[in-house]
This record gives structure tokens, sequence and C-alpha cells, in this order.
């Protein structure tokens, strides 16, 4: 995993309350069971590091049981010490086992919002 970007000590117009700080982490390894130990720690340290966590999913080929019960761990974790962990460009096998175990928004999965068709005159 490697940190990709990350926004801090700015303040919002008009108000006194800081910008939040939020840092993407992109996932470069297979979510499985092979993987999982090994990026637990990881995860877990995460909401340490930031206000906002944002993992971007997007090289991830593989995803199994293991690598959901990670992301669930991280999510309920990240929610007892108050911070937000959010998925971001969920590669299509992640977006399978998603939609497969309808997780989406118990795991904070970022959509796109399909445009809209234009009525028929």
């Amino acid at each position: 995993m490697k940190s990709d970007t990350a926004k801090s000590g700015k303040r919002r117009v008009g108000t006194n309350l800081p910008v939040p700080k939020i840092e993407t982490i992109i996932v470069s390894r297979n979510l499985n069971i092979y993987e999982a130990q090994s990026l637990k720690d990881e995860l877990l340290d995460l909401p340490a590091r930031a206000t906002a966590i944002e993992l971007n999913l997007s090289q991830v080929i593989e995803i199994d049981t293991s690598g959901i019960q990670l992301l669930l761990l991280a999510q309920r974790e990240s929610g007892k010490q108050g911070k937000t962990l959010r998925l971001a460009s969920c590669s299509p096998a992640v977006q399978e086992i998603i939609e497969l175990y309808n997780l989406a928004d118990l795991l904070g999965v970022a959509q796109a919002r399909p445009a809209l068709e234009s009525a028929p005159a």
C-alpha cells in the first residue's frame, strides 16, 4: 500500500473548523487469505494517520472472504476511533464480491451516480 495524497491544516471559509485530513491509500496487493494477515496491521494503523481514509482498490485482482472480513474489520475499527473509511475505485473483482454480499453501504463504497436519461418529448 502506498500513500497517494493528503490534505491537512486548511480551514473552511467562514468557519473555524479544520478540513479533515484525508489520506488516499492505493492497495496494490490482493485481498485474499494469503495476504490478509500481512495487510491487517497496515489497515488497522490507518486511522491514526488521518481523520478520513480512502482505500483505492483499483489494483486488487483477487478478493475472497478473508479480504471482506479485513475490510469490515478496518471499517469497524475506524468507526470506533471516530474516523471515516471509504472504498473508492473498486476493481471489477472487488465490485463483484461487494455486490454479491450486498455490502456497499456497510463498507462505505463510493458510488458513481448513473447519468440521467432525458425524457422523451
